[in-house]
């Protein structure tokens, strides 16, 4: 089965000067999209993060937020999208139910377009936690597997 990082890869290969994903500041080509994305897969190894350990992302939803996914991805990681806006003891708490392993809050630059390495993606593995509003209790963290290809991607090469 053909995930969300796999389908990516597909459409830097077939058009790598194609716009990505968008944002008021800009966006990204698929080919730079890449690269970032394997900018920030190679700093997580660089810090040390292993296959299966939590990433918290503590960036704005951007062009920059779909690169960190990928890399985060890339690096096997699981990725804990962070909402800086909630009170620091929600956050706190969040990160240890989690287990954060390390925060992501800068993407690092790149040189230019490259192709995707995908490393060990696959169809199933943890991608990312989603915590619930907590609305009866304590907010609780939903671990959510690699997310197959989707209505999102309908288009691509590889679905």
């Amino acid at each position: 089965m053909s995930t969300v990082p796999h389908d990516v890869a597909g459409w830097v290969k077939l058009s790598p000067g194609a716009v990505a994903v968008e944002d008021p500041a800009g966006g990204l080509t698929y080919g730079r999209l890449a690269a970032r994305a394997n900018a920030v897969a190679d700093e997580l190894r660089r810090r040390g993060v292993r296959p299966g350990e939590v990433v918290a992302i503590e960036l704005p939803r951007s062009a920059d937020y779909a690169a960190a996914i990928l890399g985060v991805w890339q690096a096997g990681a699981v990725a804990l999208p962070v909402d800086t806006t909630l009170p620091p003891e929600r956050l706190r708490y969040q990160a240890r139910q989690a287990g954060v392993a390390e925060t992501l809050s800068v993407v690092p630059q790149a040189s230019g377009p490259e192709p995707l390495r995908l490393g060990a993606v696959r169809a199933g593995d943890r991608a990312y936690i989603l915590f619930t509003s907590g609305s009866t209790g304590r907010p609780k963290g939903w671990r959510c597997p690699t997310p197959p290809c989707t209505t999102a991607c309908t288009r691509s090469p590889t679905c």
